[in-house]
């Protein structure tokens, strides 16, 4: 897609800019009472753009770079409808408020998880089922299947509300950095006696502010990686964990050049299955369906449909798997298609993690997606869709020795040649291997104890 790495670097440094410049006329504008709120207001504005994408890249592509810059910092400007808080203009009882609530808090040995739905908490089940500390689970918003889950699991979990809309991606800075969200995230933190603090993937302007309240208040501040970023955002970038789980080096690597603050661990990925050994021929494929979007257009999805009925029929002999988008439901009229060409469907309820229906596949097939690099640690060959041309998934093709394709017809040749030349196949599995330990550094139980062991302390 012409110019979006452009456009996006463009973007996080237009607000990076625009954050140093009023810091510079406003000095600790930022911070209340020591806790340091620039980088959840950061990822506010971050995820506005983001929400706003197709206006804005078109704005961008249409300009001359720096014209399109100096546009997206005028709109920057305009997002923000407030002054932001700075001690002048928070009210002397709540400043006092903030202080006493920060001096009176008293920790117990219990670990408060956030969690964002079902998926992520199936993402974490295993690790809580290994700890042997008190637990509780914070849910951003009520979810009344995952409460009814907790509730027969026999886990405490309490739904955390904002106090200023309900948008988790507030618009303009009076949302998450709020002094009433201020006063209601350590109050809920003050309330449960917690020790430690665990969040997933660590890029919500929750996530960061919880971070650095636990930092505040001396808590240890602990996040896990869930997703995939092949390029750095204003969402991951200046974290402050303590210990920050990762896949492996290649993860820690890239996050590291961004979060001084941060110590990353390369642990592997606890969710995975130890893989089937070495196959010498392509007897499963995988393909892991997306939705449409900004990337991913209706078209796109019709040819992917397209290319997964088309190998079915082209190679009866060979298993195809489709997993639907944990996040969305499949259409009747594919899972139709699906059943009629003899497609196995592995839905939420039959396979709940990615890693399950991998180890099932020799190959996996899909648009860029975080299941296409797990792919790697159970010695699947992964074939990136890249339709989009994005040039960000470059270095990962490059360091790892998966494949990608950026035309459909690119894909149907690359799986003929999987299927029909052994050699390829084996050739493409070597290389895979030998990047393996890089990209993922372990698996299950492995990857499980040391993730507990660092949480226990």
């Amino acid at each position: 897609m012409e110019k979006f790495e452009e456009f996006n670097h463009s973007l996080i440094q237009s607000i990076d800019e625009y954050m140093d410049l009023y810091e510079k006329n406003y000095p600790n504008v930022w911070c209340v009472n020591k806790v340091n709120l620039r980088y959840v207001i950061e990822r506010e504005l971050y995820f506005s753009y983001m929400s706003k994408l197709e206006y804005f890249y078109e704005l961008y592509i249409q300009n001359k770079s720096d014209e399109g810059k100096k546009k997206m910092q005028s709109a920057l400007s305009r997002l923000i409808i407030n002054k932001p808080i700075t001690l002048e203009n928070i009210e002397p009882c709540t400043v006092q408020e903030i202080d006493y609530l920060i001096k009176g808090h008293v920790k117990e040995e219990r670990l408060l998880i956030f969690v964002d739905g079902m998926r992520l908490y199936k993402y974490v089940e295993k690790i809580i089922e290994k700890l042997r500390i008190d637990i509780h689970i914070l849910l951003w918003f009520k979810d009344e299947e995952l409460e009814k889950y907790l509730s027969l699991k026999k886990i405490p979990f309490s739904v955390y509300s904002l106090k200023h809309g309900n948008e988790i991606y507030a618009s303009h800075l009076q949302g998450l950095s709020s002094t009433n969200n201020l006063t209601s995230a350590i109050k809920t933190l003050n309330n449960l006696k917690v020790s430690k603090i665990l969040t997933i993937e660590g890029s919500k302007p929750l996530d960061q502010l919880f971070c650095e309240l636990g930092n505040r208040l001396g808590l240890d501040t602990f996040c896990i990686q869930h997703g995939y970023a092949p390029d750095y955002a204003s969402s991951f970038k200046n974290m402050s964990y303590d210990k920050f789980f990762t896949w492996g080096d290649y993860f820690s690597d890239g996050f590291n050049k961004y979060n001084e603050h941060t110590n990353f661990l390369s642990v592997g990925n606890h969710t995975l299955e130890e893989s089937n050994g070495f196959q010498s021929q392509v007897k499963s494929i995988g393909f892991f369906l997306q939705t449409n979007g900004f990337f991913i257009t209706q078209d796109d999805m019709e040819y992917f449909l397209d290319l997964i009925i088309q190998t079915a029929k082209q190679y009866p002999n060979i298993q195809v798997y489709t997993r639907e988008h944990p996040r969305f439901a499949q259409e009747e009229r594919v899972t139709k298609l699906f059943i009629d060409n003899n497609i196995l469907i592995a839905n939420q309820n039959t396979h709940n993690t990615s890693g399950e229906v991998l180890k099932m596949c020799d190959v996996a097939v899909s648009f860029a997606s975080s299941s296409l690099v797990e792919a790697i640690a159970t010695d699947t060959v992964p074939l990136f869709l890249n339709t989009f041309n994005l040039k960000i998934f470059d270095n990962f093709i490059d360091k790892s020795g998966a494949l990608m394709a950026y035309t459909f017809q690119e894909a149907a040749n690359i799986i003929d040649k999987l299927v029909e030349d052994d050699a390829f196949f084996i050739e493409t599995k070597e290389k895979i291997s030998l990047t393996k330990p890089y990209i993922c550094s372990s698996v299950a139980g492995e990857s499980l104890l040391q993730i507990v062991n660092e949480i226990q302390g």
